[in-house]
């Protein structure tokens, strides 16, 4: 019989012959390979991608494998690892990032030992100027005690974070917790990753970090879902995700008031989003608002609030909800701000 893994690495690959030997690299270097299952999901790559990942799992049978399928956008891909992996522990590398190997292997030791729900590590930024340098920026975590189990309902994220420090480049979960809750991604879009964060907190019961810099995040590479041009054109991506996580916490918000604020974190930081392609738009017909509207009512019964929702040219906007003063606060906006748009 296999030996069962302790480490699922998903891999979500979209025409990426040119960056994922890089990030498989990373990770099959490990030595402890034997402990890890990398599950990379072809979504329907029109390039060299399939061909590139078949050399690795050729070559490493027995921890690397490839879903194949029809493009379905990132919450396809992350769906179709879950049904299939059999790591004790679940996690995502996005195909254009990688890991530090060595960290991989510090974490592998860690969770031989490990039996918390949620587990956390640190992350870094790598920027490419454009001429062969690259500026690495980190992000350590505040007042924590690494290696420390604590309980999830006592954890307040934003004690120890000032931005983004907790997402999907940072969050390991137990497989068993996301099975347990349904994890089901919406397909077609991209954005997914932060639904992922945000479902299975009601649900964990322990979360330790570790003092690891693991992921490596790429910023700035042109096609990127968070570059300018991909925020303004992916508008309708970023509402539904928003829409969908609105509707998850109309019906499961937390009666812990730590908990619910820690689900409110990702909420914001897909309002963000929102917000941001929002203003890179120019007009709306009353059939595109539909969407818009309904955001703007979970924003209410929710009681969730920005204070972009106090600026003057989205302040009339966001008490009447309605595609005329949306239109309004554009122009105001294009206006006052002509070259941020």
């Amino acid at each position: 019989m296999e030996k069962s893994k302790l480490l699922s690495v998903v891999i979500p690959a979209y025409n990426m012959e040119a960056y994922i030997g890089r990030n498989l690299n990373s990770v099959v270097s490990a030595k402890g390979i034997g402990d890890l299952e990398v599950v990379i999901v072809n979504d329907g790559s029109t390039d060299n991608t399939l061909d590139v990942c078949k050399k690795y799992a050729e070559q490493y049978p027995g921890s690397v494998r490839i879903i194949d399928k029809s493009n379905g956008h990132y919450g396809s891909c992350l769906n179709a690892a879950l049904r299939t992996v059999s790591g004790k522990y679940f996690r995502i590398l996005d195909a254009d990032d990688w890991f530090e190997t060595a960290a991989l292997d510090a974490l592998l030791e860690r969770l031989h030992g490990c039996d918390a729900d949620l587990v956390v590590t640190q992350r870094c930024e790598v920027k490419d100027d454009g001429n062969g340098e690259a500026s690495v920026s980190y992000f350590p975590l505040e007042s924590i005690q690494y290696g420390r189990i604590y309980d999830a309902g006592q954890f307040r994220m934003s004690d120890h974070a000032k931005g983004v420090e907790f997402n999907m480049h940072s969050m390991t979960y137990k497989t068993e917790v996301l099975r347990a809750v349904g994890l089901r991604l919406p397909e077609g879009v991209c954005y997914t990753d932060l639904i992922y964060c945000l479902i299975p907190l009601a649900s964990i019961r322990s979360l330790v970090v570790y003092d690891l810099y693991l992921y490596h995040y790429w910023v700035g590479r042109n096609g990127s879902s968070t570059t300018k041009d991909s925020i303004k054109r992916n508008f309708s991506h970023i509402a539904r995700v928003l829409l969908h996580m609105l509707a998850y916490m109309q019906e499961n918000r937390s009666d812990n008031r730590i908990v619910f604020a820690n689900q409110i974190r990702f909420v914001d930081e897909a309002s963000g989003l929102f917000l941001e392609s929002l203003r890179l738009q120019g007009f709306f017909s009353p059939a595109d608002y539909a969407a818009v509207e309904a955001i703007v009512d979970g924003w209410k019964r929710l009681g969730f609030s920005r204070k972009e929702f106090g600026k003057y040219y989205f302040a009339y906007w966001i008490r009447r909800n309605t595609c005329a003063s949306l239109n309004l606060s554009l122009a105001v906006y294009r206006l006052s701000h002509p070259f941020k748009h």
